[in-house]
């Protein structure tokens, strides 16, 4: 599903005007980035979790080349599903 849809299928499922759904998404993208920038995990719907770490950079070899390549630390997301979610998608065994 790519964005487009995605905020066409909000905006049918509650009847609100796409322009407002397609703002309230664009403020929460932006919410999420900020947060991630500060390193601050965010739970942006009910069982996932996004947590923000830095990847240290360092010298490393490139493996086709065999040169040496120098990177800079970078922040880098880990997506937790909960037990819940993924319970609730897969079906209680309940």
């Amino acid at each position: 599903m790519t964005r487009s849809e995605f905020i066409k299928a909000i905006s049918e499922n509650t009847d609100i005007n796409r322009d407002i759904v397609d703002a309230v998404i664009n403020s929460g993208e932006k919410i999420i980035m900020d947060r991630m920038k500060n390193l601050e995990p965010v739970r942006p719907f009910k069982g996932i979790t996004l947590n923000p770490k830095i990847k240290k950079g360092g010298v490393f070899l490139n493996p086709r080349t065999l040169d040496k390549m120098i990177t800079k630390d970078k922040i880098v997301v880990k997506t937790v599903f909960s037990k819940v979610f993924n319970e609730t998608l897969n079906g209680s065994s309940k």
